[in-house]
């Protein structure tokens, strides 16, 4: 029997939000996010505006990866551009639990990131940086 992947990305250009989304699944570990990394950073380089990451089928997330979705979100607010996360009620407790909550904007749904940012309502560059609290 072929064993399944560990982890997976897909990535697309979204004409709606006018950004790059990425749908990430699996389990995603130290070892696994350096590449992983490399490959969202091109493709954010070479389309710009928006990202929308999507890690409702992540089942498990390193404290590298925690730290990956912490260098894009400050990369984002440096660009001038939104970043914004798709999860499900596991991932929002993390977030919770460790402040991020204040840090990232998360949504439920592609339809809703994609709402956010076409309509502009999106202010996570304008949200105080990591350990700031307004």
């Amino acid at each position: 029997m072929k064993r399944p992947e560990k982890c997976s990305i897909r990535r697309t250009i979204d004409r709606l939000s006018r950004g790059v989304h990425f749908q990430l699944a699996g389990e995603i570990d130290a070892h696994d996010t350096p590449p992983m990394e490399a490959s969202i950073r091109e493709w954010i380089h070479r389309h710009g505006g928006s990202v929308v990451i999507d890690i409702r089928d992540v089942r498990y997330q390193s404290s590298a990866f925690i730290k990956m979705l912490v260098r894009f979100h400050m990369e984002s607010r440096q660009r001038e551009a939104d970043l914004v996360l798709i999860t499900n009620a596991f991932q929002d407790r993390l977030l919770r639990i460790f402040s991020l909550d204040r840090l990232f904007l998360a949504v439920k749904t592609r339809e809703e990131a994609a709402s956010l940012l076409r309509d502009c309502r999106c202010a996570s560059h304008d949200r105080p940086p990591l350990g700031i609290t307004a």
